[in-house]
Order: structure tokens, then C-alpha cells, then sequence
């Protein structure tokens, strides 16, 4: 053999010995993780997935689950960071936009929020989760109207599924402009649509109340709570409905039991 023979030999050899190191060591820490996670030991899996993104930095998917591991862990800062960098990665991985939009509504960042299901919803052809979440986001910031014309649009292109949570939001939009006749029919639609939907009963509850009917409020709450105890909206409406009976003491541990809950 001669020695250009052996010189293509030995960097065949040496090539194959990097390309496997790379998948072969890729995959060693990301299924140490996968079953780090599965087996809830959430600091061993953010680590595992830091050296596998560490030796393949291009795979959106790593940067992806390392950003859920950071979340987890409750370092949202560095879960944000990691989701940033599979977004440039793969601008169409749909799911790190919802996820970095989630955790922004969950630190109460609404503007950043809408921002990314803004781009969700400009960029997909079909972006029904993106616009119901983005109307319920609309709605937490207080802006109803633009709420209202997401689920609009959704209901009018939508799937049977979204299309429930697009009414129950349609409802409590309406609400807000004291439109109660209007959102009673929707709030009534979206449990038509999906009878284990509990918070359009709920809320359809709430509807009853603002007309100045608590007992019927109390009654569909008392209804909801035998199937869905940990309903925080209906326990609210229970404990205004009884505060508005004079049940002062009722109302108190069921507003306890809501703001627990977090309705």
C-alpha cells in the first residue's frame, strides 16, 4: 500500500472514529436524560442535556428539552436563553415559541407573551391553539375587544376542540363590556360543544349572578363541585352567590378555597 493509500486510510478511520464520538456521545447524555426526567431527577437531566448540546450545538431538539429541564428547575431566565437559541435553530419548531410564550404569561410578561404567539399565529396557516391561547392572554391584559375577534376568527375556521375554548373566551370577553345575555348563549355553546368543559359551566353560572339571580349561581356551582371539586372559577361564583344570600361565612371558605386555586 502506498503511503497516499495509507494517509486516506488513516483519515477514513479517523473521520469515522469523530463522526461516531459525535452521534455515539450525542446519544449516550440525551438518553441519559430522557430517563433522568422520566424518573423525575430533573438536575441529573438539565446537566445530561448541557453535554449532549454542548458536543451537537445545532440540534434544535436538544436546546428544545434542555429549555423544559431549565423550566422545571424553575430557571426560567436560562429556559428562555436555551428556547431563543432551538428557535434560531428551526425557526418553524412551533412548540418552542407556545413554550417561551407560556412562561412569559406565567411571570405576567403579557406584551412578551403575545409577541411570540404573534409570530405563531402570523406564520402558520393554521394556528388554532396559538390564536386561543393569544385570546386568552388578550383577555388576562385586558384588551377584549381584540380578544374577541380571535375567537372569531376561530370559530368561524377552527376545529370542534378549539372551538369550545373559543366560545367559553368569546363569553367572558363579552362580560367584560356587560354583554351577559350574549355570553350566557356562549358560555351555553361551549358546554354544548364539550360537556366536560367545567369552566364554561362556571361561568355560565357567573352569568346568572350578574343578573341578579344568585340561588340559580349557586345552584349550577353546587352541580359542577359534586364532578369537578377543584374548580376554582365555580368555587368563586359559589362563594359570591352565597355572600350575595347573606351566607357570610360560606362565601369566606369558598373564596379561600378559589384564590387557592388561583381563579
Amino acid at each position: 500500500m502506498t503511503t497516499e493509500n495509507w494517509a486516506f486510510a488513516a483519515a477514513v478511520v479517523l473521520l469515522g472514529a469523530a463522526f461516531g464520538y459525535f452521534y455515539g456521545a450525542t446519544f449516550f447524555w440525551r438518553r441519559l436524560a430522557a430517563v433522568a426526567t422520566k424518573e423525575g431527577r430533573f438536575e441529573d437531566a438539565e446537566r445530561a442535556y448541557r453535554r449532549a448540546s454542548a458536543i451537537s450545538p445545532r440540534d434544535a431538539r436538544l436546546w428544545f428539552w434542555r429549555g423544559l429541564t431549565e423550566r422545571r428547575l424553575g430557571r426560567l431566565d436560562d429556559a428562555l436563553e436555551s428556547l431563543r437559541r432551538a428557535g434560531e435553530l428551526d425557526p418553524d419548531f412551533e412548540e418552542v415559541f407556545a413554550e417561551r410564550a407560556d412562561i412569559f404569561r406565567a411571570r405576567g410578561e403579557l406584551d412578551e407573551a403575545l409577541r411570540e404567539l404573534n409570530w405563531l399565529v402570523e406564520s402558520r396557516p393554521a394556528p388554532f391553539d396559538a390564536l386561543l391561547t393569544r385570546s386568552s392572554v388578550l383577555i388576562e391584559a385586558g384588551r377584549f375587544a381584540e380578544a374577541i375577534e380571535d375567537c372569531d376568527r376561530l370559530i368561524a375556521n377552527g376545529d370542534e376542540a378549539a372551538c369550545a375554548g373559543a366560545f367559553n373566551n368569546r363569553g367572558v370577553a363579552k362580560t367584560a363590556f356587560g354583554r351577559d345575555d350574549e355570553a350566557a348563549v356562549d358560555f351555553e355553546t361551549a358546554y354544548l360543544i364539550d360537556p366536560s368543559f367545567a369552566l364554561a359551566r362556571a361561568h355560565c353560572a357567573g352569568t346568572w349572578l350578574r343578573r341578579g339571580a344568585p340561588e340559580k349561581t349557586l345552584r349550577l356551582c353546587d352541580a359542577l363541585l359534586e364532578v369537578e371539586s377543584e374548580c376554582g372559577v365555580a368555587l368563586r361564583y359559589r362563594g359570591l352567590a352565597k355572600r350575595a344570600l347573606g351566607d357570610e361565612a360560606g362565601a369566606a371558605v369558598d373564596l379561600r378555597l378559589a384564590e387557592e386555586r388561583g381563579a
